[in-house]
């Protein structure tokens, strides 16, 4: 798959918006994002760059497909390394969450 594809595949798939409001957002026309789609024109560095900025997404994965396709912020990444090991945890674990979690709520 070729940055043309990642790009078309964001847009319709993941915001699901037209070209129109993806051209407006970035700065570039319609059909200039028809053109990139279909691979008919290249992908600028200025493109990617509009991409990666205005929709959050991680410059790595719209250059080569490797990784997250969006940017996770820190809380985005504690959240995710926390569901990777809740299965493992031992019910004294759990408690201790339970109550964290107790605590917070009452802050509120």
């Amino acid at each position: 798959m070729e940055i043309n594809d990642r790009i078309k595949i964001l847009r319709k798939e993941y915001l699901k918006i037209s070209q129109e409001e993806f051209g407006e957002r970035i700065g570039v026309t319609r059909s200039n994002i028809g053109n990139i789609e279909t691979g008919t024109i290249n992908t600028t560095d200025r493109v990617c760059r509009s991409v990666s900025k205005e929709f959050n997404v991680e410059p790595l994965w719209l250059t080569t497909g490797e990784g997250d396709i969006f940017c996770l912020g820190k809380k985005n990444e504690v959240a995710r390394k926390i569901v990777e090991v809740m299965d493992d945890l031992p019910d004294e674990y759990w408690e201790m969450l339970g109550d964290i979690i107790d605590r917070y709520n009452k802050k509120k």
